[in-house]
């Protein structure tokens, strides 16, 4: 069994997952082992397999856990505001999550490239494209927008350090 204290089946699963997300934020998915999980949650690789087969299941639980958040958040907003909640008004609410939630949005990455490589994965994006709450063109909408963001992201970074690279550079020859 598990050497550290018992803790209820939902919240151990939980901290797992969020050990999980930690993991595959630093290392990258493909590189993330049960292993690096295990030691990120503080848990034996034995206590670990006791709830997840493998990182794909866990990847799994993760984006399901942020789908239902996600829900969540836009049916508060609709009930907040009922009938006068406009369709461009929930959409600027997720373009908002998207830029602010940085960790929501490369876990969504993640998981747009690994649905090829899991069935288990490909079921859960079919459910959160059928979804009655997102539309389709939603759905479709936040993954350009994620994979937008991250690729903006990657060419600033690459120009920084670019220009970072070029002024060392510069400042060395000068020195020289």
């Amino acid at each position: 069994m598990c050497k550290s204290k018992r803790l209820p089946s939902h919240v151990r699963k939980l901290n797992i997952c969020i050990a999980g997300k930690e993991v595959f934020l630093i290392k990258s998915f493909p590189k993330t082992t049960m292993e690096d999980v295990a030691k990120q949650a503080g848990i034996s690789k034995g206590c670990l397999y006791n709830y997840y087969k493998n990182t794909h299941d866990i990847l799994y639980d993760l984006v399901a856990y942020y789908k239902y958040n996600i829900i969540e958040k836009i049916n508060s907003m609709i009930d907040m505001h009922g009938k006068f909640y406009t369709s461009d008004m929930i959409m600027n609410n997720i373009i908002n999550m998207l830029f602010e939630e940085k960790e929501i949005r490369k876990i969504y990455i993640i998981f747009l490239i690994e649905i090829h490589n899991n069935e288990k994965l490909e079921t859960l994006y079919r459910k959160i494209k059928n979804n009655c709450v997102i539309a389709r063109e939603i759905v479709a909408l936040i993954e350009s927008m994620a994979l937008s963001i991250e690729l903006l992201n990657m060419i600033n970074c690459k120009n920084k350090c670019n220009i970072y690279s070029y002024s060392s550079t510069r400042a060395s020859q000068a020195v020289l």
